[in-house]
């Protein structure tokens, strides 16, 4: 597959001061890859009345599981680069919100571009005034001098450990942030270079186990493969 960006957009659309509306559309191409990955998928999780397990025609499978290729398909566009595409946008033009994006509508068809609308809670803007007209006053410069000595104890202290430091691999505990690609059977990005960059505690609890399993042990830089 050729290596590039996958395109999203984004469109806005102000209601009120404290409410917006928000579009993201993937594109069909996109979609029609997805959408073959949760045919794939399916193919691989049924064993139907009649058949071998590799001889499920394809069209058998996208006639039959409608609901469930449909989705799967969903999952894969709104967890894969619908939501952090999302945050993203928001985040760079300076959105306001208070609370989560509610997502109201979904629309997914193999061909066409893919569209997720979201209502958006805002907080109204606060318009802040000099100071001479507020009845405190801006602390003197003086008054930060034990905040600057914190800031420079904290900052020490850290270099020090960081040189201290001489842990290689991934322990329980440990806070990892890692990049996640979407592979094929032969181990292949399905989507170029696209990725979503996560963020994970490796726990020590039982529900933790399976990523656990996964990274721990693993060192920087470490590339492997995982199922779902």
């Amino acid at each position: 597959m050729e290596q590039r960006e996958i395109p999203l957009n984004f469109e806005i659309e102000h209601v009120s001061p404290t409410f917006c509306k928000i579009t993201v559309t993937v594109p069909s191409d996109i979609v029609n890859i997805s959408y073959d990955q949760a045919v794939k998928a399916q193919k691989k999780s049924v064993q139907p009345y009649g058949f071998h397990h590799d001889d499920i025609p394809i069209d058998y499978v996208k006639q039959n599981f409608v609901n469930n290729i449909k989705n799967h398909l969903e999952e894969i566009l709104f967890k894969h680069f619908v939501l952090s595409f999302l945050y993203n946008q928001m985040r760079e033009i300076k959105l306001n919100i208070a609370g989560d994006p509610r997502l109201t509508q979904i629309h997914v068809q193999p061909g066409e571009n893919a569209m997720f609308c979201f209502d958006v809670s805002l907080f109204p803007k606060i318009e802040f005034q000099n100071w001479k007209y507020y009845p405190f006053k801006a602390p003197k410069r003086k008054n930060y001098k034990d905040l600057d000595r914190q800031a420079i104890e904290f900052m020490k202290y850290e270099k020090q450990k960081r040189k201290e430091y001489t842990q290689e691999t991934i322990q329980v505990g440990d806070w990892v942030s890692f990049d996640s690609w979407l592979a094929d059977e032969n181990k292949q990005s399905i989507f170029g270079k696209h990725k979503e960059n996560l963020w994970v505690k490796i726990g020590n609890e039982e529900a933790d186990r399976e990523i656990q399993n996964l990274f721990a042990g693993k060192k920087i830089g470490a590339l492997f493969y995982g199922s779902h």
